[in-house]
């Protein structure tokens, strides 16, 4: 079982998964205790509290809440995602296997969409999760053969392409930690950073430290959501032309924030 998926009794990654991304991404987004922020997956705990409330209750009377479902498939969606659920082994949610406890995303701009970036989703893993990644090195075994996804590895890093895929995705398991990226330089960091305990990190960095980790109104959970954005990069990346809100817009609101600030200026 050792050889051929991963060791049982290995130690958990013992810092937070900031420690595993690199310090000059453009964009950090991050939250832990996910696992207790839903109750049966997809369902938000505080979902029967929300449903009893004046507003929501006005707002699924409406007509334009029922169209809203139907433009945009909501029921298909959720019944599709039963259906992978029921796939899953032993009755887990997808936050049991991954990223329940500890769930980050990553990247760095490039080109003037957002959809462009690089990124990478590190995420804890229990045991199903450690043991499906350790049969991606196997693909004639899983079928990922006759899918027509092709899965090659170099250096520990996981490389997925063709099939039904979109773009070629990059896995890396630190740990109890998966990383998987659409670019490999992310995820082969993360595989270095683990080597150097973290040094050079985004978790010992100024902004993360003096931003997220010792802000005084943090809980004694520390499980609120985190976020750090490099403005300039991103505005750089755009090439933004222009003023940004739009001051000449014709919706009211986009003029009038327009003229009382510009992002380009924060």
């Amino acid at each position: 079982f050792s050889t051929f998926l991963f060791p049982p009794h290995e130690d958990a990654w013992e810092f937070d998964v900031s420690a595993l991304v690199p310090r000059d991404v453009d964009f950090f987004v991050a939250k832990s205790g996910l696992e207790e922020d839903f109750g049966e997956f997809p369902r938000l705990a505080a979902a029967n509290r929300i449903e009893r409330t004046e507003a929501w209750m006005e707002l699924e009377s409406t007509s334009a809440y029922g169209a809203w479902l139907d433009d945009n498939g909501v029921e298909q969606l959720l019944a599709q995602l039963d259906e992978a659920l029921e796939q899953i082994p032993l009755g887990y949610s997808p936050l049991d296997v991954f990223g329940g406890s500890d769930l980050a995303l990553a990247g760095r701009f490039k080109g003037q969409s957002i959809e462009q970036a690089d990124w990478a989703v590190y995420g804890r893993l229990n045991w199903i999760g450690k043991a499906a990644l350790g049969a991606l090195n196997y693909p004639g075994l899983i079928g990922l053969d006759a899918s027509g996804i092709v899965v090659t590895e170099e250096e520990g890093i996981l490389h997925l392409a063709g099939g039904q895929l979109s773009q070629d995705l990059y896995i890396a398991r630190v740990l109890d930690v998966g990383v998987l990226g659409s670019e490999a330089s992310l995820v082969r960091a993360a595989v270095e950073l683990e080597r150097a305990s973290g040094e050079n990190s985004l978790h010992l960095s100024a902004d993360y430290g003096d931003r997220i980790e010792t802000v005084r109104s943090r809980s004694a959970k520390g499980n609120e959501l985190e976020v750090l954005l490099d403005l300039r990069a991103l505005l750089d990346n755009r090439k933004q032309e222009g003023p940004l809100p739009d001051t000449s817009s014709e919706r009211f609101l986009t003029a009038f924030l327009g003229r009382v600030f510009q992002v380009p200026a924060c």
